[in-house]
């Protein structure tokens, strides 16, 4: 059978099937043998010839009765143990006997859970934690400010406030806004960016007894009008600042406070507000309509006594508001810290979006407690200090799907306490929490167990709760569960059901997200059961970005689908647009939906694919590519080759053209971030996240300046050392070729694992002023005190291109005579130095300019002589833009030819030394000479270890060019991921070990 069904063949799996039943229910064999008594024994097998297998045999008695049934299980040890298959057994059993005891009884209606399983599992809390008093948020607060009137409650880059001050500055706004209709139960629209207006803001509705809309004002005016429109709220407050970009005039704090002295002296008595609404958060919709989500006071007076539980606030500690605040965990970080007498610290309103930024505020204001997104967290790992954050306590990681790297980082990098939280702004932020640990492994983190006031149940279609093990949709019970949508009575009813469990006739939410229980009671994430998906911490429905899609007139139907981190746009054009531009599709979203929703990529189909009984095939739909496919155009300029790199290296792909959009291939604001720092490091220039927003292409921004407004310097990229890569590890230095130019380095980016640093090194005298070296050994040392600034200590590993090698090599001889440890030792298509002074002569300056014509890939005008070629090169790199040459114009070209003579001479007059190092890696390029001596045949006489060399078909001046660039880059990752660099080297005999060719 397997022989004529041919399926996919896995040395993991049988090819036909995995489990198998066998019921033996023949007659028992009768043997007799003469003079012998003979006895039946069961033979266990050694081996599980399939990953599960229940062996059943019928008996019975010698009158031909029955006499029951017995059998054993086999299981294949590496996916099984024996607790989970007795388990499965032991379920198999309360099966049968349920259906033999009623065999008329729906199969759905028989409990497979043992009683442990079904007892629900209860937070384990630290010792001695306490709660929050049964009092109205209002009250806890002014407890707070009874306690401590003159600590400080918030912080504002250089402001602060005392509870007392904010105590105060909120009665004022208060009585003002209950002037203006806020009063217990009414919504009042608040659009006021991060700051201390704000807090009062929130406090003063607390004192009021209303609830509180969050708009943000970077959010399209249509949008915001549709919400408004939607909330109905009594008014809108904001501040000055951003008044001009909202949909109606809105009330202004600063007014407000302002006038004051209008408004009643006293607020009407408001202390029975527990059921009242506190917020309305505003979500993607299934049906294309956000809905608003209705949180209750008490449902964040029960999160914040669970928190508080959990992690025991005190007064030394410092909270973070750094969220949006219609984002739920907003809620937390404000009010947690508030009502516990911690200090609250708010980040700059741009600080997310910037993890250097937001990293900085961590350290200013001491911050000992932080809640954030997996994709943030990662980025601020990433912008650490060597001492990491030495202030932080405990950090709670929420709103999207938590990684093992990322927990192992935050073990070795901080002294934080990690937490990962769950839950849906339908459960007020907090539903699960699970605590790492040092002992926490590779697995994917879990998501825990209910906080204190939740219930979670695992449960099937028909509403019963399924065993452990079994994945199932997750739905959630207790203080936290919403009020449900604002004004949806339909969808509420769908999303918040009667809690079967519950003797008080209380709901609880469904989730769409599936989970299963592990053997140690904690919920394990295992998907969502529909189309939803989280982007950056952002909770998305597709369909809202495909009914704004289908909207548009050049759009006969669209659907959207979440790929990695990004949403994708399927789009089948209507009869009177052939394909709409993606520009104009992305700009139509953009005035209808927040940032998290607009598409990054758009695909244009015939028609949407469709399964046999007409629904979308999801699975058909084309996975789109971020790189480019299309003959793309190279880059025209030095500058654009070094850009695009750098734009590959960021979005992770293998290759960017210059007129490619960052977004299209995948780029969001944490990644734009990531991007204009490295460009900012790279070309010496300040470039900020705004200007890639404006202007996101290679070539726009380069055409833009990065959006300055001054010239830039035309020698800022021929800075002695080209940082390509920051970073803390040992890092990969590249020693230029004859022209002393580092940039085309950038090329190994994209290919070379992403923990590894990169510094390419120039030569001296491309700047003014600059003196030029007298000999290698000179050029050699200067380029080794430069790395030993940038890394004091070895390993060094180097490589180096064409002249470059033989200066590798120099350095490394260098290095080892002054006691350091080197590494890799890589030299590509290189030669040694054997004949000191012979070729001299043939250094001239037309020779060079010759070379450079080459270099370029430019025809060299006939029997031109050295000043026409000058002319022509200078001409030729003018009109390409290229301010690595043409912005210096005829001076800089005069600095290049002579760092080109003056080392090809040095070279020329120098003597390669013997090495003594293990090993040297080289790369030969073969196209031009294929059967010619390889490097190892060339470098073996200069190194007292072996040579491997390694073929690239390609040409000597293509050896940094995509193709081989990847081929390089892969091999030096290799390289460098199995050399320890943990002793200095010991002579040995030469060899040569050349490895198969990569092309």
């Amino acid at each position: 059978m397997v022989e004529v069904l041919n399926p996919q063949r896995s040395m993991a799996r049988h090819p036909l099937f995995q489990v198998m039943l066998t019921l033996q229910n023949n007659p028992s064999a009768d043997l007799t043998l003469h003079g012998l008594d003979v006895h039946e024994q069961a033979v266990a097998p050694d081996i599980a010839r399939f990953d599960l297998t229940l062996s059943l045999t019928e008996h019975y008695h010698p009158d031909g009765a029955a006499a029951g049934i017995d059998g054993t299980l086999t299981y294949a040890t590496s996916l099984f143990d024996r607790e989970t298959v007795e388990a499965l057994g032991n379920r198999l059993r309360r099966l049968l006997s349920a259906v033999l005891q009623d065999p008329d009884r729906p199969l759905s209606s028989i409990d497979l859970l043992e009683p442990a399983e079904a007892a629900l599992p209860y937070p384990d809390l630290p010792e001695g934690s306490e709660g929050l008093p049964l009092l109205d948020l209002e009250e806890l607060f002014t407890r707070q400010v009874r306690r401590r009137p003159e600590a400080t409650a918030v912080t504002f880059g250089e402001e602060s406030m005392t509870y007392r001050e904010l105590d105060r500055a909120s009665a004022d706004l208060a009585r003002a806004l209950a002037a203006e209709g806020a009063r217990p139960g009414a919504l009042v629209a608040v659009a006021i960016p991060r700051s201390p207006e704000l807090v009062v803001t929130l406090v003063a509705l607390l004192k009021t007894g209303a609830a509180y809309l969050p708009l943000d004002p970077e959010h399209p005016r249509e949008r915001l009008a549709r919400l408004l429109a939607d909330a109905d709220p009594v008014c809108c407050v904001s501040v000055g600042a951003v008044a001009a970009d909202l949909p109606e005039q809105p009330l202004l704090v600063e007014e407000l406070l302002r006038r004051q002295e209008r408004y009643a002296s006293e607020l009407p008595p408001a202390r029975h507000h527990t059921n009242l609404p506190l917020a309305v958060l505003y979500t993607s919709g299934t049906t294309g309509t956000p809905k608003g989500v209705v949180l209750t006071r008490r449902n964040v007076l029960t999160m914040i006594d669970a928190v508080q539980r959990l992690f025991a606030l005190d007064d030394s500690d410092v909270v973070l508001h750094k969220a949006p605040l219609t984002f739920d965990a907003s809620i937390e970080e404000i009010y947690w810290p508030l009502l516990t007498g911690a200090r609250l610290a708010l980040a700059d309103p741009k600080a997310e979006a910037d993890p250097q930024q937001l990293g900085e505020a961590v350290r200013k204001h001491r911050v000992t407690t932080l809640d954030v997104v997996p994709a943030v967290l990662d980025s601020l790992l990433d912008h650490a200090r060597p001492d990491g954050y030495p202030s932080l306590r405990r950090i709670l990681c929420a709103g999207d799907v938590l990684g093992p790297e990322t927990v192992r980082r935050v073990g070795s990098e901080t002294s934080a306490a990690l937490t990962n939280l769950y839950g849906p702004t339908e459960a007020t932020v907090n539903a699960t929490f699970w605590h790492a640990t040092s002992r926490s492994d590779s697995t994917m983190p879990p998501i825990g167990r209910p906080v204190p006031h939740t219930r979670a149940h695992l449960l099937d279609a028909h509403l019963r709760p399924v065993p452990r093990g079994v994945t199932a949709e997750l739905y959630l019970a207790g203080e936290g569960v919403a009020d449900g949508y604002l004004d949806r009575p339909g969808t509420t009813a769908e999303r918040f059901l009667a809690d079967p469990f519950a003797a008080d006739g209380s709901r609880m939410y469904r989730t769409g997200d599936l989970a299963r229980w592990n053997r140690h009671g904690v919920l394990e994430f295992a998907g969502r059961s529909d189309q939803q998906v989280k982007i950056r911490g952002v909770r998305i429905e597709p369909e809202e970005t495909a009914a704004v899609l289908a909207a548009h007139p050049g759009v006969s139907t669209a659907t959207v689908l979440a790929h990695e981190d990004r949403l994708v746009a399927y789009v089948v054009s209507s009869a009177a647009v052939l394909s709409p531009d993606p520009a104009v599709l992305r700009a139509h979203c953009a005035d209808l939906l927040p940032p998290q929703l607009v598409p990054g990529s758009f695909v244009f189909l015939d028609r949407l694919p469709l399964t046999a009984n007409g629904k979308l095939d999801r699975e058909a739909l084309p996975v789109p590519d971020r790189a480019c496919t299309d003959s793309p155009p190279a880059p025209a300029t030095s500058r654009e080759q070094l850009l695009t790199s750098l734009f590959a290296e960021v979005l992770d792909i293998p290759q960017v053209n210059p007129d490619d959009s960052f977004f299209d291939l995948g780029g969001h604001s944490l990644l734009a971030t990531r991007l204009t720092r490295r460009i900012s490091e790279t070309f010496g220039a300040a470039v900020l996240p705004s200007a890639l927003f404006t202007t996101p292409t290679p070539r726009g921004l380069l055409r833009d300046n990065f959006g300055q407004s001054a010239e830039p310097d035309p020698y800022a990229v021929f800075a002695p050392v080209l940082t390509l890569r920051p970073g803390s590890a040992p890092a990969l230095f590249c020693v230029p070729p004859v022209a002393g130019v580092g940039w085309a380095y950038a090329r190994l980016l994209p290919h070379l694992a992403r923990d590894i640093p990169v510094h390419a090194l120039q030569a001296r005298g491309l700047v003014p002023g600059d003196a030029l070296p007298e000999s290698v050994e000179e050029l050699a040392a200067d380029y080794v005190a430069r790395i030993r600034r940038i890394q004091p200590e070895g390993p060094y590993h180097l490589v180096g291109w064409s002249l470059g090698g033989a200066l590798a090599h120099e350095m490394a001889g260098q290095l080892l005579r002054a006691g350091e440890t080197v590494g890799v030792v890589a030299l590509l298509d290189s030669h040694p130095q054997t004949h000191p002074g012979n070729a001299v002569e043939d250094v001239t300056e037309l020779a060079v300019l010759g070379a450079l014509c080459d270099h370029f890939g430019l025809e060299r005008p006939s029997a031109a002589g050295a000043e026409e070629l000058r002319r022509f090169l200078v001409s030729f790199l003018a009109s390409q833009e290229d301010f690595l040459f043409g912005a210096a114009g005829a001076e800089g070209l005069d600095r290049l030819v002579e760092v080109y003579t003056t080392t090809a001479q040095l070279a020329a007059r120098s003597q390669t030394k013997l090495l003594a190092h293990p090993r040297l890696l080289t790369f030969t390029a073969t196209e031009e000479d294929p059967v010619g001596p390889d490097s190892a045949t060339r470098w073996g006489p200069y190194v007292t270890g072996t040579v491997r060399d390694h073929p690239v078909h390609c040409r000597h001046t293509e050896m940094l060019a995509p193709g081989p660039a990847a081929v390089l880059g892969r091999l030096l990752t290799e390289e460098l991921a199995e050399d320890t660099g943990a002793a200095a080297p010991t002579p040995q005999p030469s060899t040569r070990d050349q490895t198969e060719g990569a092309s």
